[in-house]
């Protein structure tokens, strides 16, 4: 036998969510290697703070670009 749902109506459980949020990024972001330092800096500047799967995002288009970089200075 399940629960009822509960509804709520004061707006707390979205406040509660957007902690929650807040936490994952920064657990996400401080859990970079040391060479994420700068591009980590600039998603924690962000206003507001984007969401763990936008900062990954971010984070994949970083690699992109260093690969990028990297590939043109090793030619």
């Amino acid at each position: 036998m399940s629960s009822p749902a509960i509804y709520c109506t004061c707006g707390g459980m979205k406040q509660l969510s957007k902690n929650e949020e807040k936490m994952r990024i920064g657990q996400f972001l401080m859990g970079l290697n040391e060479s994420y330092l700068a591009i980590r800096g600039q998603i924690m500047l962000m206003q507001p703070l984007p969401t763990v799967k936008k900062a990954y995002s971010l984070l994949c288009e970083e690699e992109k670009q260093r690969g990028l970089v990297e590939h043109k200075v090793t030619e």
